[in-house]
């Protein structure tokens, strides 16, 4: 039985008792003294408590939690109104911006992975993967869902899932002193695995004081117990990303940089001389941000170690940058 239908269940017996009691009171025997309104109110005040915390808090999470693919609870500092209820405007769109962009760059990845022939931008035609909101409730929980298959977008709500899955196993294993090489087991392609730390870091602002931490759950990350991704965590991600290639292979290649991300230092190199390597996830260090920023949009031979699969370049740690046009 699920959790939901447990406390539907648990409701239910509380109005039967209700139910009882009052058939009870209604047949007392004659010359008994009467309860006043005041009396039959507090005899009941337990009951219609406990309903009103079912009906209120307990069964509106449990849904959300049993229906939603993907469950977030943005925890506040403490002291913070986002703590109590919801942050700003301002900040919520911020944050669902930052789940919109980064499902999309996972379910991007997970796609290509799957190609035996490379994607062109913008997964060979097909519309921008988007979650939809599902639920929205007291406390910062928000829940989304992966809209229904489209016949146009062949394997777009599959391979959706199956990013929300990976966050949900690299976020549950990052807390582990083994979490590189369970990752690396997990998500054996690069870009993916690139992709989905990412977003670990991508889900919550750190520079942002007013939110400690995300709790996350639902149906598509099928976890035992809720994963979480505070600070602590983020720092993990972090230091993961600094070296993300672990092949020592190196390779050269040339195309435009697309889809830089200054916050990660991450770019996608994309229309390639060679096409039939598709697009490249690439990963550049702190000194090559101003060259990565003054070449975007802009044609360039990079070159530095990269992960192949199945022998196509999935990844790429830049070591050096130059401008061609």
């Amino acid at each position: 039985m699920s959790w939901l239908a447990t406390l539907l269940g648990k409701a239910r017996s509380i109005h039967a008792e209700i139910a009882a009691l009052q058939s009870y009171l209604g047949t007392a025997e004659e010359g008994a003294p009467s309860l006043t309104p005041e009396q039959i109110e507090a005899a009941f005040a337990n009951h219609y408590a406990m309903l009103d915390d079912l009906y209120l808090h307990q069964i509106p999470f449990a849904r959300a939690a049993e229906t939603s693919d993907l469950l977030l609870n943005y925890r506040g500092a403490a002291g913070h109104p986002a703590a109590r209820e919801w942050a700003g405007l301002g900040t919520v769109d911020r944050l669902f911006g930052n789940v919109r962009t980064q499902v999309a760059t996972m379910t991007r990845a997970v796609i290509d992975s799957r190609e035996s022939e490379p994607s062109a931008p913008g997964i060979s035609g097909q519309k921008e993967p988007e979650l939809t909101v599902h639920a929205c409730l007291p406390g910062s929980y928000v829940g989304f869902c992966v809209p229904e298959a489209d016949a146009a977008a062949p394997g777009q709500a599959e391979a959706m899932r199956q990013s929300l899955h990976n966050l949900g196993r690299v976020a549950q294993a990052l807390p582990e002193k083994s979490a590189q090489e369970q990752i690396s087991t997990a998500i054996d392609d690069p870009e993916v695995r690139d992709a989905t730390l990412g977003a670990v870091k991508k889900f919550l602002p750190y520079r942002d004081k007013s939110i400690d931490a995300i709790e996350l759950r639902g149906r598509a990350l099928d976890l035992a117990l809720p994963a979480a991704i505070d600070r602590k965590i983020w720092q993990i991600a972090d230091r993961l990303m600094v070296h993300p290639v672990e092949s020592a292979e190196r390779g050269t290649f040339t195309g435009h940089i697309l889809q830089i991300d200054y916050e990660l230092c991450r770019f996608e190199l994309r229309w390639l001389d060679d096409p039939r390597l598709g697009n490249i996830r690439c990963a550049y260090s702190a000194a090559l941000a101003s060259a990565c920023e003054q070449a975007v949009k802009r044609k360039v031979e990079v070159e530095g170690a990269v992960d192949f699969r199945r022998g196509r370049p999935r990844l790429v740690h830049v070591e050096s940058i130059r401008l061609i046009d």
